[in-house]
C-alpha cells in the first residue's frame, strides 16, 4: 500500500504523504532563469499569516499547451461556491516541454531566530542563500511581495485574459487572506487576481500536480524551503475521491506548495482542455 500511494497517486481516507521526496527530488533539474525571460506563466499567491511565511510561485507551462480562456474562465461565485469548476486535463505523456515552478518566499526578519527553533529548519541559511527574504519588523511587509510581483511582471509575461467585461492577470490566490493585498494591486498597480478557493475545491489540481511530479514533467531546481513545504504536505480522499490538503504537523509549513497548487489550478482553468479525460480511463483508489 505504501508504494502504491506514493508512487501511483492512490491516496487514503485518513491524511497521507501526498508525494514521496525521492519522486520530488527527481524534478530538481536546474532551471535557466535567463530562457524563461519572456516566457508566458501564471501565478499562485499564498499570504498566509503575517507573522509567519508567505510564498508566491510562478508556473511556466510548457509551450505545447498554450494558455487561453476557458469557458467561463472565471468561475462565477455559484461556481467556486457549490465547487462544480471544470480543469482541463493535461495529457502528460504527450509533452515535449516541462512545467516549471519558479518559488518565492518571505518571512519577517525580527521572528527568524524563534521560528528556527520553533520549526526546527535552517531559516537564517535559505535567508543567507537567497531562498527567503526577510523583511523588517515582527510582521511580513506585504509592500515587498508586491514591489517582487510588479518587477516580475517586467521580467516574465504574466498571461492575462478578458472575462466578465475587464482584464485579469492569471494571478490566484486565496480570499481567505489576500482580499487587502488583491485591492490594493488593483488600485495602484491595475493588477487584477483571480480567487482560487481551497479544500476540496483544488482536488484535481493537487491530483494533476501529482501526476507532473511522476511523470517527471516538472521542474523546481531543488528549492529547499519548496522542498521542505512538500515534505510536510499531507492529504485526505474522501469516499468519492475528492482530496484535501493539510500540515503533518501544526508547526510545519505548507505555504509554497499551496502556492504552486494555486498557480496549477489558474493554468488548468485556463489551458486547451485534452481530447482524453485522464480520470476516465485512469482508476483512482482510495484505500
Amino acid at each position: 500500500n505504501e508504494c502504491r500511494r506514493l508512487h501511483f497517486c492512490h491516496w487514503t481516507s485518513s491524511a497521507t504523504r501526498w508525494l514521496s521526496m525521492q519522486a520530488w527530488d527527481s524534478c530538481n533539474e536546474k532551471i535557466d532563469f535567463e530562457a524563461l525571460r519572456g516566457r508566458s506563466c501564471v501565478v499562485g499567491i499564498d499570504l498566509a499569516d503575517s507573522i509567519d511565511l508567505a510564498s508566491m510561485c510562478l508556473l511556466f507551462p510548457p509551450d505545447d499547451i498554450p494558455l487561453q480562456a476557458a469557458d467561463p474562465a472565471i468561475p462565477t461565485e455559484e461556481a467556486n461556491r457549490e465547487g462544480i469548476l471544470t480543469y482541463s486535463q493535461i495529457d502528460l505523456e504527450n509533452l515535449i516541454d516541462d512545467f516549471i515552478v519558479l518559488p518565492y518566499f518571505w518571512m519577517p526578519k525580527a521572528t527568524i531566530q524563534m521560528a528556527e527553533r520553533r520549526d526546527h529548519v535552517p531559516y537564517r541559511d535559505w535567508v543567507r542563500d537567497g531562498y527567503i527574504e526577510a523583511t523588517e519588523g515582527n510582521v511580513i511587509d506585504y509592500a515587498a511581495i508586491k514591489q517582487k510581483l510588479v518587477a516580475l511582471k517586467d521580467i516574465y509575461q504574466i498571461r492575462t485574459i478578458w472575462a466578465d467585461n475587464k482584464l485579469h492577470h492569471l494571478i490566484g490566490y486565496d480570499p481567505h487572506h489576500g482580499h487587502d493585498f488583491m485591492t490594493d494591486l488593483q488600485n495602484r498597480f491595475g493588477i487584477t487576481m483571480i480567487q482560487v478557493l481551497g479544500g476540496k475545491k483544488l482536488s484535481e489540481p493537487i491530483k494533476q500536480l501529482a501526476r507532473a511530479v511522476l511523470a517527471k514533467k516538472l521542474r523546481h531546481g531543488g528549492n529547499p524551503t519548496l522542498r521542505w513545504n512538500v515534505d510536510n504536505l499531507v492529504v485526505t480522499a474522501d469516499g468519492d475521491g475528492c482530496l484535501s490538503i493539510g500540515k503533518d504537523k501544526k508547526r510545519n509549513k505548507i505555504d509554497g506548495i499551496n502556492a504552486a497548487i494555486i498557480a496549477f489550478a489558474v493554468a488548468l482553468r485556463n489551458t486547451q482542455p485534452s481530447t482524453e479525460n485522464y480520470y476516465a480511463t485512469h482508476e483512482l483508489r482510495v484505500l
